[in-house]
Protein backbone atom coordinates (compact mmCIF):
# COMPACT_ATOMS: atom_id res chain seq x y z
CA UNK A 1 0.00 0.00 0.00
CA UNK A 2 0.80 3.51 -0.35
CA UNK A 3 3.23 2.96 -3.11
CA UNK A 4 5.70 1.07 -1.25
CA UNK A 5 8.07 -1.14 -3.35
CA UNK A 6 6.49 -4.87 -4.16
CA UNK A 7 8.69 -7.31 -1.77
CA UNK A 8 7.95 -11.12 -0.49
CA UNK A 9 7.47 -9.84 3.16
CA UNK A 10 4.43 -10.81 4.67
CA UNK A 11 2.48 -7.00 5.51
CA UNK A 12 2.23 -6.81 9.44
CA UNK A 13 0.65 -3.13 9.53
CA UNK A 14 -2.31 -5.12 7.94
CA UNK A 15 -1.78 -7.84 10.02
CA UNK A 16 -2.10 -5.56 13.02
CA UNK A 17 -4.61 -2.80 11.46
CA UNK A 18 -2.38 -0.21 11.62
CA UNK A 19 -0.92 2.12 9.55
CA UNK A 20 3.15 2.07 9.06
CA UNK A 21 3.35 5.54 11.10
CA UNK A 22 1.56 4.14 14.12
CA UNK A 23 4.19 4.50 17.20
CA UNK A 24 5.08 1.29 19.25
CA UNK A 25 2.03 2.13 21.79
CA UNK A 26 -0.66 1.76 18.75
CA UNK A 27 0.80 -1.44 17.80
CA UNK A 28 0.98 -2.95 21.47
CA UNK A 29 -2.74 -1.92 21.72
CA UNK A 30 -3.73 -3.11 18.77
CA UNK A 31 -2.11 -6.58 19.24
CA UNK A 32 -3.54 -7.16 22.66
CA UNK A 33 -6.93 -6.28 20.82
CA UNK A 34 -6.65 -8.66 18.56
CA UNK A 35 -5.16 -11.61 20.60
CA UNK A 36 -8.34 -11.18 22.98
CA UNK A 37 -10.06 -11.87 19.97
CA UNK A 38 -8.63 -14.72 18.16
CA UNK A 39 -6.96 -16.55 21.42
CA UNK A 40 -8.09 -20.19 20.89
CA UNK A 41 -9.52 -20.15 24.37
CA UNK A 42 -11.58 -17.36 23.50
CA UNK A 43 -12.92 -18.81 20.28
CA UNK A 44 -10.53 -17.41 17.96
CA UNK A 45 -7.91 -20.03 15.94
CA UNK A 46 -4.25 -21.15 16.91
CA UNK A 47 -3.54 -19.95 13.32
CA UNK A 48 -4.42 -16.39 13.68
CA UNK A 49 -2.43 -16.16 16.91
CA UNK A 50 0.36 -17.72 14.73
CA UNK A 51 -0.13 -14.57 12.49
CA UNK A 52 -0.77 -11.43 15.35
CA UNK A 53 2.38 -13.03 17.05
CA UNK A 54 4.24 -12.85 14.13
CA UNK A 55 3.47 -9.66 13.36
CA UNK A 56 3.94 -8.22 17.24
CA UNK A 57 7.45 -9.61 16.98
CA UNK A 58 8.61 -7.94 14.35
CA UNK A 59 7.20 -4.92 14.77
CA UNK A 60 6.85 -4.73 18.12
CA UNK A 61 10.85 -4.73 18.75
CA UNK A 62 12.34 -1.38 17.80
CA UNK A 63 15.78 -3.01 15.42
CA UNK A 64 13.53 -5.77 13.82
CA UNK A 65 10.79 -2.83 12.80
CA UNK A 66 13.51 -0.63 11.18
CA UNK A 67 14.84 -3.83 9.34
CA UNK A 68 11.11 -4.69 8.07
CA UNK A 69 10.42 -1.04 7.36
CA UNK A 70 13.57 -0.85 5.15
CA UNK A 71 13.19 -3.43 3.14
CA UNK A 72 9.37 -2.28 2.39
CA UNK A 73 10.65 0.70 1.59
CA UNK A 74 13.71 -0.22 -0.72
CA UNK A 75 12.78 -3.51 -2.41
CA UNK A 76 16.32 -3.26 -4.26
CA UNK A 77 18.99 -3.45 -0.96
CA UNK A 78 20.07 -6.59 -0.87
CA UNK A 79 21.09 -6.53 2.98
CA UNK A 80 17.74 -4.66 4.11
CA UNK A 81 16.04 -7.79 2.93
CA UNK A 82 18.06 -10.10 4.07
CA UNK A 83 17.76 -8.79 7.65
CA UNK A 84 14.07 -8.28 7.29
CA UNK A 85 13.35 -12.53 6.61
CA UNK A 86 16.13 -13.63 8.89
CA UNK A 87 13.63 -11.71 11.18
CA UNK A 88 10.89 -12.96 9.86
CA UNK A 89 11.89 -16.17 9.85
CA UNK A 90 12.88 -16.32 13.57
CA UNK A 91 9.28 -13.95 14.01
CA UNK A 92 7.39 -17.20 12.55
CA UNK A 93 9.47 -19.95 15.17
CA UNK A 94 8.71 -18.06 18.37
CA UNK A 95 4.75 -17.01 17.38
CA UNK A 96 3.42 -20.63 18.46
CA UNK A 97 5.58 -20.04 22.17
CA UNK A 98 2.10 -18.47 23.94
CA UNK A 99 -0.18 -20.04 26.85
CA UNK A 100 -3.05 -21.82 25.03
CA UNK A 101 -5.45 -21.02 28.19
CA UNK A 102 -6.35 -17.43 28.05
CA UNK A 103 -6.33 -16.62 31.70
CA UNK A 104 -2.45 -17.82 31.84
CA UNK A 105 -2.17 -15.59 28.36
CA UNK A 106 -3.33 -12.61 29.73
CA UNK A 107 -1.24 -12.95 32.75
CA UNK A 108 1.86 -13.35 30.12
CA UNK A 109 1.04 -10.55 27.83
CA UNK A 110 1.32 -8.38 30.85
CA UNK A 111 4.17 -9.29 32.36
CA UNK A 112 6.66 -10.64 29.30
CA UNK A 113 8.08 -7.23 29.15
CA UNK A 114 7.35 -6.17 32.73
CA UNK A 115 11.36 -7.66 34.56
CA UNK A 116 13.31 -5.79 31.68
CA UNK A 117 11.13 -2.72 32.03
CA UNK A 118 11.04 -2.41 35.62
CA UNK A 119 14.64 -2.70 36.02
CA UNK A 120 16.05 -0.23 37.95
CA UNK A 121 20.35 0.28 37.22
CA UNK A 122 22.88 1.27 39.70
CA UNK A 123 26.20 0.87 41.01
CA UNK A 124 28.50 0.28 44.31
CA UNK A 125 30.79 3.11 43.56
CA UNK A 126 30.52 6.59 44.47
CA UNK A 127 29.52 9.60 42.29
CA UNK A 128 32.28 9.63 40.10
CA UNK A 129 33.78 6.42 40.70
CA UNK A 130 34.27 2.97 38.98
CA UNK A 131 31.75 0.41 40.64
CA UNK A 132 30.01 -3.30 40.50
CA UNK A 133 27.07 -2.66 38.50
CA UNK A 134 23.64 -3.42 40.16
CA UNK A 135 19.76 -3.81 39.02
CA UNK A 136 16.65 -4.04 41.44
CA UNK A 137 12.92 -5.27 40.49
CA UNK A 138 14.60 -7.23 37.61
CA UNK A 139 15.55 -10.81 37.88
CA UNK A 140 16.81 -10.96 33.88
CA UNK A 141 19.04 -8.14 35.01
CA UNK A 142 20.60 -10.02 37.57
CA UNK A 143 21.12 -12.81 35.41
CA UNK A 144 22.45 -10.87 32.96
CA UNK A 145 25.14 -9.03 35.21
CA UNK A 146 26.29 -12.38 36.10
CA UNK A 147 26.47 -14.03 32.94
CA UNK A 148 29.17 -11.23 32.08
CA UNK A 149 30.91 -11.60 35.24
CA UNK A 150 31.03 -15.64 34.63
CA UNK A 151 32.19 -14.88 30.99
CA UNK A 152 35.06 -12.81 31.96
CA UNK A 153 35.76 -15.00 34.56
CA UNK A 154 36.27 -17.73 31.92
CA UNK A 155 38.12 -15.39 29.84
CA UNK A 156 40.68 -14.61 32.77
CA UNK A 157 40.93 -18.16 33.86
CA UNK A 158 40.31 -20.40 30.47
CA UNK A 159 41.68 -19.47 27.46
CA UNK A 160 44.36 -16.57 29.58
CA UNK A 161 45.30 -18.01 32.12
CA UNK A 162 49.15 -17.72 31.86
CA UNK A 163 48.51 -14.20 31.21
CA UNK A 164 45.71 -13.69 33.80
CA UNK A 165 47.90 -15.15 36.73
CA UNK A 166 50.81 -12.62 35.59
CA UNK A 167 49.07 -9.20 35.25
CA UNK A 168 45.39 -9.67 36.30
CA UNK A 169 45.62 -10.16 40.03
CA UNK A 170 43.82 -8.33 42.71
CA UNK A 171 42.60 -5.66 42.00
CA UNK A 172 42.88 -5.30 38.33
CA UNK A 173 41.30 -9.15 38.43
CA UNK A 174 38.19 -7.66 40.24
CA UNK A 175 38.15 -4.85 37.57
CA UNK A 176 38.02 -7.29 34.79
CA UNK A 177 35.18 -8.95 36.57
CA UNK A 178 33.21 -5.73 37.14
CA UNK A 179 33.96 -4.86 33.33
CA UNK A 180 32.04 -7.90 32.43
CA UNK A 181 29.34 -7.28 34.85
CA UNK A 182 28.85 -4.06 33.16
CA UNK A 183 28.56 -5.34 29.72
CA UNK A 184 26.17 -7.97 30.83
CA UNK A 185 23.74 -4.76 32.07
CA UNK A 186 24.70 -2.80 29.24
CA UNK A 187 23.03 -5.32 26.90
CA UNK A 188 20.33 -6.13 29.13
CA UNK A 189 19.70 -2.01 29.01
CA UNK A 190 19.83 -2.89 25.24
CA UNK A 191 17.32 -5.46 25.23
CA UNK A 192 14.90 -3.37 27.79
CA UNK A 193 15.32 -0.51 25.07
CA UNK A 194 14.70 -2.38 22.34
CA UNK A 195 11.97 -4.72 23.11
CA UNK A 196 8.29 -3.75 22.57
CA UNK A 197 6.34 -5.68 24.82
CA UNK A 198 3.15 -5.01 26.34
CA UNK A 199 3.76 -3.33 29.82
CA UNK A 200 2.12 -0.63 31.43
CA UNK A 201 3.42 3.11 29.88
CA UNK A 202 4.59 5.58 32.01
CA UNK A 203 1.96 8.23 32.36
CA UNK A 204 4.72 10.90 30.96
CA UNK A 205 4.59 9.03 27.62
CA UNK A 206 1.31 7.95 27.53
CA UNK A 207 -0.29 11.65 28.17
CA UNK A 208 -1.81 11.26 24.46
CA UNK A 209 -3.21 7.67 24.46
CA UNK A 210 -6.55 6.63 26.26
CA UNK A 211 -6.56 2.80 27.61
CA UNK A 212 -8.52 0.84 25.50
CA UNK A 213 -11.72 -0.92 27.11
CA UNK A 214 -11.41 -4.51 27.51
CA UNK A 215 -13.88 -7.00 28.59
CA UNK A 216 -13.42 -9.62 31.71
CA UNK A 217 -10.93 -12.12 31.42
CA UNK A 218 -13.91 -14.86 32.19
CA UNK A 219 -16.54 -14.18 29.74
CA UNK A 220 -16.94 -12.94 26.05
CA UNK A 221 -17.59 -9.56 25.30
CA UNK A 222 -20.58 -8.30 23.63
CA UNK A 223 -19.14 -5.82 22.06
CA UNK A 224 -15.92 -8.20 20.62
CA UNK A 225 -18.03 -11.37 19.37
CA UNK A 226 -15.99 -14.11 18.18
CA UNK A 227 -14.71 -14.63 14.71
CA UNK A 228 -17.53 -16.60 13.55
CA UNK A 229 -18.17 -15.03 10.33
CA UNK A 230 -18.53 -16.39 7.59
CA UNK A 231 -15.88 -15.07 4.29
CA UNK A 232 -18.57 -13.66 2.33
CA UNK A 233 -19.70 -10.82 4.60
CA UNK A 234 -22.67 -9.49 6.69
CA UNK A 235 -25.89 -11.37 7.35
CA UNK A 236 -26.93 -12.83 4.33
CA UNK A 237 -26.36 -9.34 2.46
CA UNK A 238 -23.39 -10.63 0.20
CA UNK A 239 -19.78 -9.38 0.53
CA UNK A 240 -19.35 -6.23 2.86
CA UNK A 241 -16.85 -4.86 0.32
CA UNK A 242 -18.10 -1.76 -1.94
CA UNK A 243 -18.48 1.77 -1.67
CA UNK A 244 -20.18 3.46 1.30
CA UNK A 245 -21.33 7.04 1.85
CA UNK A 246 -22.65 9.09 4.70
CA UNK A 247 -21.87 11.68 7.45
CA UNK A 248 -19.21 12.46 10.49
CA UNK A 249 -19.70 14.26 13.11
CA UNK A 250 -17.40 15.17 15.72
CA UNK A 251 -18.78 16.09 18.75
CA UNK A 252 -16.12 17.02 20.64
CA UNK A 253 -17.16 21.05 19.88
CA UNK A 254 -20.11 22.80 20.36
CA UNK A 255 -21.61 22.96 18.01
CA UNK A 256 -20.44 19.67 16.54
CA UNK A 257 -18.40 19.69 13.40
CA UNK A 258 -19.83 18.22 10.36
CA UNK A 259 -18.30 16.26 7.47
CA UNK A 260 -19.55 14.12 4.11
CA UNK A 261 -17.70 10.82 4.19
CA UNK A 262 -16.63 8.41 1.68
CA UNK A 263 -15.66 5.04 2.52
CA UNK A 264 -14.08 2.08 0.44
CA UNK A 265 -13.91 -1.24 1.76
CA UNK A 266 -11.52 -2.39 -1.24
CA UNK A 267 -11.00 -6.12 -0.53
CA UNK A 268 -11.13 -8.93 2.30
CA UNK A 269 -9.13 -11.81 3.28
CA UNK A 270 -10.22 -13.62 6.17
CA UNK A 271 -11.12 -10.83 8.89
CA UNK A 272 -8.60 -8.74 7.42
CA UNK A 273 -9.78 -5.91 5.11
CA UNK A 274 -8.16 -2.84 3.16
CA UNK A 275 -9.86 -0.08 2.04
CA UNK A 276 -9.86 3.87 1.79
CA UNK A 277 -11.12 6.61 3.90
CA UNK A 278 -11.82 10.58 2.89
CA UNK A 279 -14.33 13.63 4.40
CA UNK A 280 -14.90 16.76 3.05
CA UNK A 281 -16.69 19.69 4.66
CA UNK A 282 -15.98 21.26 8.58
CA UNK A 283 -13.68 17.93 8.54
CA UNK A 284 -11.22 17.27 5.54
CA UNK A 285 -8.92 14.76 5.59
CA UNK A 286 -8.66 11.07 4.25
CA UNK A 287 -6.15 7.96 4.25
CA UNK A 288 -6.23 4.31 2.90
CA UNK A 289 -6.35 1.68 6.12
CA UNK A 290 -5.95 -2.13 6.77
CA UNK A 291 -8.54 -3.12 9.75
CA UNK A 292 -10.92 -5.53 10.74
CA UNK A 293 -14.18 -7.05 9.72
CA UNK A 294 -15.82 -9.64 11.79
CA UNK A 295 -18.89 -10.76 11.76
CA UNK A 296 -20.63 -7.36 11.40
CA UNK A 297 -17.87 -5.33 13.78
CA UNK A 298 -15.72 -2.76 11.74
CA UNK A 299 -12.41 -1.85 13.11
CA UNK A 300 -9.45 0.19 11.73
CA UNK A 301 -7.42 3.21 11.91
CA UNK A 302 -6.48 6.31 9.70
CA UNK A 303 -3.70 9.04 10.30
CA UNK A 304 -2.54 12.27 9.62
CA UNK A 305 1.31 11.46 9.95
CA UNK A 306 2.88 13.80 12.63
CA UNK A 307 -1.03 15.53 13.34
CA UNK A 308 -3.26 12.63 14.05
CA UNK A 309 -4.15 8.79 14.63
CA UNK A 310 -7.58 7.81 14.55
CA UNK A 311 -9.30 4.63 15.79
CA UNK A 312 -12.99 4.19 13.27
CA UNK A 313 -15.03 1.46 15.23
CA UNK A 314 -18.31 0.53 13.38
CA UNK A 315 -20.96 -1.98 13.07
CA UNK A 316 -22.71 -3.19 9.90
CA UNK A 317 -26.73 -2.94 9.90
CA UNK A 318 -27.75 -3.76 6.75
CA UNK A 319 -26.14 -1.93 3.72
CA UNK A 320 -25.37 0.40 6.68
CA UNK A 321 -22.12 0.91 8.87
CA UNK A 322 -23.01 3.06 12.00
CA UNK A 323 -20.42 3.47 14.53
CA UNK A 324 -18.04 6.21 16.32
CA UNK A 325 -14.31 7.23 16.30
CA UNK A 326 -11.32 8.26 18.81
CA UNK A 327 -9.07 11.04 17.34
CA UNK A 328 -5.45 11.54 19.09
CA UNK A 329 -4.04 15.01 17.77
CA UNK A 330 -0.83 16.76 18.65
CA UNK A 331 -1.11 19.62 17.77
CA UNK A 332 -0.21 22.26 20.53
CA UNK A 333 -3.35 24.05 19.93
CA UNK A 334 -6.11 21.43 20.43
CA UNK A 335 -3.99 19.47 23.41
CA UNK A 336 -4.27 23.22 25.18
CA UNK A 337 -7.60 23.20 24.87
CA UNK A 338 -8.18 19.80 26.17
CA UNK A 339 -9.03 19.09 22.87
CA UNK A 340 -6.24 16.41 21.94
CA UNK A 341 -8.38 13.37 21.98
CA UNK A 342 -11.96 14.08 20.35
CA UNK A 343 -14.83 11.87 20.03
CA UNK A 344 -17.17 11.60 16.94
CA UNK A 345 -20.09 9.77 15.61
CA UNK A 346 -20.41 8.02 11.75
CA UNK A 347 -22.84 6.86 9.47
CA UNK A 348 -22.75 5.49 6.05
CA UNK A 349 -24.88 3.68 3.36
CA UNK A 350 -24.01 1.00 0.75
CA UNK A 351 -24.00 2.50 -2.63
CA UNK A 352 -25.47 0.59 -5.31
CA UNK A 353 -23.45 -0.90 -7.71
CA UNK A 354 -24.66 0.99 -10.85
CA UNK A 355 -23.89 4.12 -9.43
CA UNK A 356 -20.56 6.24 -9.55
Amino acid sequence: MNGAPQTSLPDYYGTLGVPPTADREAIRQAYRRLALRHHPDRGGTHEMMLRLNEAFEVLGNAGRRADYDQARAHAEDAGANARAQTATREAAGRAGDYPRNYNEFESWLDGICADFRNAKYGTTGKKGEFGFPTVENSNSGCLFILVGVAVAGYLMFGPFNDFTLKYLRGPVGLFVLAAGGWVGRFIHQMFRDGLGGPTDASPASDSAAEPVPEPDAGRPSEQEPRATSRPGGSSGNGSPTGLYRGTCTNTSFDPPLNAELVLKLDRRTGSLIEGSLELQGELVGGSQFAGLLEGHELRFQTTVPGESLIEWKGRLQGNEIVGDYTARLSAPEFVKQGLGTQQGVWRCAKQSSTKT
